[in-house]
């Protein structure tokens, strides 16, 4: 089996900045999403947020979906 790479990207917001974040391939990650109940629908998101804390991930994930609804 042949490695394609080494580690993956993440998007993470200190101080309010988007940045990127490296997270080993091999480190769990928590990544959240949001479901529409009445079609089944599924959220992921436009940028890969997750991170190795689930505390860090959920806010990614707020703080990215707030940046696409331009909302502060």
């Amino acid at each position: 089996m042949s490695s394609v790479g080494s580690a993956i990207s993440s998007v993470t917001f200190p101080n309010g900045q988007l940045q990127l974040k490296t997270i080993p391939k091999e480190t769990v990650v928590y990544k959240y999403y949001i479901r529409h109940i009445d079609s089944g629908n599924t959220f992921l998101g436009t940028k890969w947020d997750a991170d190795i804390r689930w505390e860090d991930a959920l806010r990614n994930h707020i703080k990215n979906f707030k940046a696409e609804l331009n909302i502060n």
